[in-house]
């Protein structure tokens, strides 16, 4: 079973817990997590892992390729804590319970010693709720990944709504130019740019200094990026072989209709554009 980036709550629209408090936020996704499964943990189960990760990301960020990368540097990164995948994997393997849940996922994503996670801000809560956060925080490793062109991130992001695919290898739905939406796209660009503002305030509160890059650079060169990220965790270096046959690779999605619809946000809406950087 394959997931992406269409099953992260900010890929359908905007992270619903973006406007709330750190302690809202975690309230909110475990109350979420109550409807899956018993949420009491009787032990913690990430204590053992010897490099713990997490990737700080949003929708269409590059998280992706990023993962796909890092697979040849021996981890397996994934949107493990994505609620939707959460439910579907507790009631195929007929879990009763997030610690459950939580025991499965390390032993199938952790298997080399090295377990990862990324998605928007609601994959904090089994952290939480298991007692790794925030008395184990000291022990994880963190990854910033944000999109300093947040016009492009937000045309992006609506385009794979409109086209049904978060992904270069999954064919979507043709998009047009009238299908081109000021509004959405407007909203889209709030929505990131909170996300980036709240995942600021979660590190200055969790006392942590992720290592940070931008999605601009990581498609400049991503095999040296993935370099410097593997070389930051300290990753073993022995690849995890990736199950896509290689005319699967990821691909850049964008193309030239992204760029008309840019050309006609940055016009329509200045106030909007004007002081976000243009790649």
């Amino acid at each position: 079973m394959s997931w992406s980036e269409q099953d992260d709550p900010l890929a359908g629209d905007a992270d619903p817990s973006a406007g709330l408090t750190d302690n809202q936020r975690v309230e909110k996704s475990i109350k979420i997590l109550s409807d899956i499964g018993d949420t009491n943990f009787t032990r913690n189960p990430f204590t053992h892992l010897k490099t713990k990760v997490l990737l700080a990301a949003s929708a269409r960020s590059g998280s992706n390729l990023l993962c796909e990368r890092l697979q040849d540097h021996g981890a397996r990164i994934g949107e493990v804590f994505n609620p939707r995948r959460m439910r579907t994997v507790c009631e195929e393997q007929d879990f009763r319970s997030i610690e459950q849940y939580c025991e499965y996922a390390v032993r199938t994503h952790g298997k080399t010693g090295v377990f990862g996670v990324k998605g928007s801000l609601t994959i904090l809560a089994p952290l939480y709720l298991s007692g790794e956060f925030p008395h184990g925080v000291s022990s994880w490793k963190f990854v910033y990944l944000r999109r300093a062109d947040t016009v492009k991130q937000a045309i992006s992001h609506l385009v794979a709504q409109l086209s049904g695919t978060f992904r270069s290898v999954k064919a979507g739905k043709p998009v047009s130019e009238d299908q081109y939406d000021q509004e959405k796209l407007v909203s889209l660009i709030a929505a990131h740019q909170k996300l980036d503002a709240n995942w600021a305030n979660t590190f200055n509160n969790l006392g942590v200094e992720p290592y940070r890059i931008t999605y601009e650079l990581l498609a400049e060169d991503p095999t040296q990026i993935a370099s410097q990220v593997a070389e930051y965790l300290e990753l073993p270096g022995q690849p995890i072989p990736n199950k896509k046959p290689p005319t699967l690779a990821l691909q850049k999605q964008a193309n030239s209709l992204n760029a008309v619809w840019e050309a006609r946000l940055r016009e329509e809406r200045p106030d909007v554009c004007a002081t976000i950087p243009q790649s």
